[in-house]
């Protein structure tokens, strides 16, 4: 926890290349590049489905060597990313 001190609010770009496959809505990404510089990502792969709706994407994720296992939950929303802060800020 200590590495992240004071890195609260930073961000970062992943780049990721993958494959999708239609008939099972899995989709596998890998990092290819970070645009990071105040080093606070970590390259990885994803293994991720898409429901049936297309409304969510979920699955898992590991370190680009398979350790550090996480979990991955995107929902669509038509929420601004101002009306976004304003709803974490609600949640603290």
């Amino acid at each position: 926890m200590n590495y992240y001190k004071g890195k609260k609010g930073k961000t970062g770009i992943e780049y990721t290349a993958g494959t999708y496959t239609a008939s099972t809505q899995d989709v596998f990404l890998s990092t290819t590049e970070l645009a990071d510089p105040h080093e606070i990502l970590g390259k990885g792969k994803y293994f991720l489905k898409i429901s049936l709706d297309k409304q969510v994407i979920y699955g898992r994720t590991t370190s680009m060597e398979g350790t550090d296992p996480g979990l991955f939950y995107a929902i669509k929303t038509n929420m601004s990313s101002a009306e976004f802060e304003k709803l974490k800020e609600k949640v603290k």
